[in-house]
């Protein structure tokens, strides 16, 4: 799976300038080009639990220096912008 690293490298960055929108669109687009069995790979990733693209960085990106404290953190703020995202999306429209 060459495509892993990269595709890591290619959500930290986009998604250090756009919100998640729940869905696997920047994995999807990135993936296209990339990998062979679009499918198969978002199967995979989905099977360790990325289900978005904020998710496979959560979820499936291991450590990238072996730091468990600096990757929590990182997870942690990346759950914490969702459930605001989530909680906004929820308030009905006046």
């Amino acid at each position: 799976m060459k495509w892993l690293a990269g595709l890591f490298r290619h959500l930290g960055e986009r998604l250090d300038h756009v919100r998640c929108d729940n869905t696997m669109r920047l994995t999807a687009k990135y993936l296209s080009d990339k990998c062979g069995d679009l499918d198969e790979a978002l199967d995979w990733l989905a099977r360790r639990g990325g289900f978005c693209d904020c998710e496979v960085l959560l979820n499936v990106e291991p450590p990238d220096d072996g730091d468990a404290i600096e990757a929590s953190t990182r997870a942690y703020e990346r759950i914490i912008e969702a459930a605001e995202r989530h909680q906004k999306a929820k308030k009905p429209m006046r």
